[in-house]
C-alpha cells in the first residue's frame, strides 16, 4: 500500500465523567516560621464514589498543591555585653584587684547560650575604673576558648 495507512485509535467522549471533581484536602504545616516556607496538599480527582481516577476525569485546571507561606521576615536577636558593677577592690592600697561578672545578653534580655555567645565575641569589651585609673579589656576570639585579659595602667 502506497498512501499512508489509516488511523486504528482515536479519542471518543472527551467530555468531563458527571460527578467526577477536584477535591482538596487541608493544608500541612508551613515548612518554616519565617523567612519564607512552602505548604502542601494533596489535590486528585475523585469519582462519586470517593475514589481517586485519573485527572482525566475531571473538569477545570488542577487547584494549586503548594504555595508560600509565612514569608514575613525572620526577626533578627542581636547580642551585646552585659557588665555588672565592679565588685570590692582586694587591697585598700598599693594596688589591689577588682573583678565583675560580664555576660553577652540578648536583644530578649535572656542571656545568650553558649552557640549564641559568639555574636558578642567579634572584638574586645573595654571597661575603665576612674578611681583606679585602669582600662580591662577582655579578649574573647570564641566560646571554646578560655577569655585572656589584659589590666593596664594609664598615666594620670
Amino acid at each position: 500500500c502506497a498512501e499512508p495507512r489509516p488511523a486504528t485509535t482515536q479519542n471518543c467522549n472527551t467530555h468531563a465523567c458527571e460527578g467526577y471533581g477536584w477535591v482538596e484536602y487541608d493544608w500541612r504545616a508551613c515548612s518554616q516560621s519565617c523567612g519564607g516556607g512552602t505548604q502542601t496538599r494533596l489535590v486528585r480527582c475523585e469519582s462519586p464514589s470517593g475514589q481517586g481516577v485519573a485527572v482525566g476525569y475531571c473538569r477545570g485546571p488542577i487547584p494549586l498543591a503548594a504555595r508560600l507561606c509565612n514569608t514575613q521576615p525572620c526577626a533578627t536577636e542581636s547580642y551585646e555585653w552585659e557588665a555588672n558593677n565592679w565588685g570590692t577592690c582586694s587591697a585598700t592600697c598599693g594596688g589591689g584587684m577588682q573583678s565583675r561578672t560580664v555576660e553577652c545578653v540578648s536583644s530578649s534580655g535572656t542571656a545568650a547560650r553558649r552557640a549564641a555567645a559568639e555574636a558578642c565575641n567579634r572584638g574586645q569589651l573595654n571597661a575603665y575604673r576612674p578611681s583606679a585609673q585602669v582600662w580591662l579589656t577582655v579578649n574573647v576570639p570564641k566560646p571554646s576558648q578560655p577569655a585572656r585579659s589584659r589590666v593596664t595602667r594609664r598615666p594620670a
